[in-house]
Parts: structure tokens; sequence; C-alpha cells
């Protein structure tokens, strides 16, 4: 039977999450087996890294390739949501096969401008 399990972020990593060494201590400590969900709860965290973002996101993209596990993020602060988005923006930027930075300024400012 799969199971739905609930991580506090604050009980493992305190309220500052600040590099990628402090997402391996939550891989070690993740379920593999028989897990449906696992919600991590980012209640009283002030500050996530974009680093620690990215470890993050790639971690529920592991898990959900590798296990068929759901990981899902709540009690975000408006900050740690901004960030986590900043770094799924550019996972999307980095698909764009069509965007090539060429020697024109010009066409590095109507990137810069869109972006």
């Amino acid at each position: 039977m799969k199971t739905i399990t609930r991580m506090k972020i604050e009980n493992l990593l305190g309220r500052i999450v600040s590099c990628r060494q402090h997402i391996k201590i939550i891989r070690k400590r993740v379920p593999t087996f028989n897990e449906k969900k696992i919600v991590f709860d980012f209640t009283n965290v002030e500050f996530v890294s974009r680093s620690s973002a990215d470890e993050f996101l790639q971690l529920q993209k592991q898990f959900k390739e590798k296990y068929h596990t759901e990981i899902e993020f709540e009690n975000m602060g408006n900050f740690i949501k901004k960030m986590f988005n900043v770094v799924e923006k550019s996972y999307n930027i980095n698909r764009k096969s069509s965007i090539h930075i060429d020697k024109k300024s010009k066409r590095l400012e109507e990137i810069a401008y869109n972006f």
C-alpha cells in the first residue's frame, strides 16, 4: 500500500536552506519505497537559495520518473515561491533550441528584454 509522507524542512534543515549540500541530507532521509506522495512543508523557512531550489526541483523530477512518486511543496513564503519560479523559468529558457546568442549586441538586448 502506498503512503503519503510529510517532511518539515525547518526540522530537517532549519530556516535557511542555502546550499546543495542541504538537499543531500534530504535525499538520504526521503523514503523511496511505497511512497505515493512526499510533501515538503516549508512552514517557517525564511530562505531557499537558487541552487537549493534547483536541487528540490530536480529531486521532484527524479522521484516522479524513477519511483512514480509525486513530490509537492507546501506552505512556501512569497520569496521562496518566487525563487522556485525563477528556477523553473530557467529550465524553460534552456529548453528552447531556437535561442542563439550571436555576436551582435542588439540580439543580446532582445533576449534580455524578453526575459
